[in-house]
């Protein structure tokens, strides 16, 4: 099932987001920053935040001890150190605060500019060109009316093209650095929109009517009929929805087959003998160490339950048949096509038939090798998963 493109998404669960940090050191809460103005997101300079104004402030003192230790040879007294560190702090603060003064009263029209465009950076680095230049000036007139500190004209020349030179220079840094960032929370945004799309997958899954009410009558007839067998079902149903509303994470495949035979069981209420199911596993030692990427067996046998079984009347053979040789797990499950039906479901497993969620989900645990496909053989429609998975036994 496809998901249409503007499908809108719910924020992200508190427990989704406390467990996604073990996968990344993203901020968490990047999907909300991306949805803000770029005024309010945190690689834009502003005022409005104690932390930044600490930032900004970090740098103008960076830039002020970096300065002193680059001339520090050209000192005769403590005196001349002090008079450095006094110019140096007075110029930064000039010309820094009023580029960072800029930027923060322009973010309103910052906001509507696309950020990959790359219009703001130019935009502050023209500022930065006009404002450096004549904040040096000023910086220097204050200087001289206040301290008396006075440059010669080519010192004074040398020091406009100098500032010039290091504040463009910052900006071009800063820039390079808060795209980096930027893209980063696109990267994480991204991550965190496929999950939510997992997320509501197999919600959608458990709660269309079609499967909810199927479900409800069958569990309303065995209640009635066989309460030992309803309360079988409900513990199944339970175990069901509990795993559809985890994460997705690796887990051993030991579990994610548990939670198969628990879906079979719930599938068997409603098919009773039209559903025959059997399972070839590997030795119980080969099987205790294999995991898989959760919810991948069970949503994959779902989809033939879905296109192949519900499309027919006659008695469905689904095998389960798993392997790990080479350090490759095969797993195929094996649905059987009766030849009154063949047509149809034919062409209903065509345009509906597709694993680019449960793919994508295997491939962020696997790698690139995994793969997902169906193959027709005379045993039938042939669904094969396919994931490297190294033997820590050797």
């Amino acid at each position: 099932m496809t998901v249409p493109h503007k499908t809108p998404l719910l924020p992200l669960p508190k427990f989704l987001t406390s467990k996604f940090d073990k996968h990344s050191n993203a901020n968490p809460n990047a999907p909300q920053l991306m949805n803000q103005p770029l005024g309010k997101k945190f690689f834009l300079p502003t005022f409005n935040d104690r932390y930044a104004i600490l930032f900004w402030l970090g740098l103008v003192v960076f830039y002020v001890f970096l300065s002193v230790v680059l001339q520090i040879g050209h000192f005769n007294d403590i005196q001349a150190v002090f008079k450095e560190i006094i110019e140096t702090f007075v110029m930064a603060m000039s010309v820094v605060g009023s580029i960072l003064l800029y930027v923060h009263f322009s973010i309103p029209k910052f906001d509507r500019y696309n950020y990959n465009s790359g219009q703001i950076t130019r935009e502050v680095l023209l500022a930065g060109l006009f404002i450096t230049p004549i904040m040096t000036l000023v910086a220097r007139w204050i200087l001289q009316a206040t301290l008396d500190y006075d440059l010669a004209l080519w010192e004074l020349v040398a020091q406009v093209v100098l500032n010039t030179f290091l504040s463009l220079l910052m900006i071009g840094l800063l820039s390079v650095y808060f795209r980096i960032q930027y893209n980063h929370i696109v990267s994480v945004q991204s991550l965190y929109r496929r999950k939510l799309i997992e997320q509501n997958e197999q919600l959608k899954a458990r709660i269309t009517p079609h499967f909810f009410f199927n479900m409800l009558n069958t569990m309303q007839y065995l209640v009635e009929d066989d309460p030992i067998e309803a309360e079988n079902m409900i513990r199944c149903v339970s175990a069901l929805y509990r795993a559809s509303f985890e994460e997705i994470r690796e887990v051993a495949l030991l579990d994610e087959i548990e939670l198969c035979e628990d879906y079979l069981t719930i599938e068997k209420y409603r098919f009773s003998n039209k559903l025959k199911i059997s399972w070839v596993l590997p030795d119980e030692d080969l099987l205790y160490d294999m995991v898989i990427a959760s919810l991948t067996l069970q949503l994959v046998i779902e989809k033939m339950i879905v296109n192949v079984v519900e499309m027919t009347t006659e008695a469905i053979n689904l095998k389960i048949a798993i392997h790990w040789e080479n350090d490759m797990v095969a797993i195929d499950v094996i649905t059987s096509i009766p030849n009154s039906n063949l047509q149809v479901i034919y062409d209903n497993i065509q345009q509906k038939l597709m694993f680019n969620n449960q793919l994508e989900v295997l491939r962020q645990f696997y790698g690139e090798k995994s793969s997902i496909g169906y193959v027709y053989t005379e045993q039938g429609l042939v669904t094969q998963i396919r994931y490297p998975l190294k033997d820590v036994a050797f």
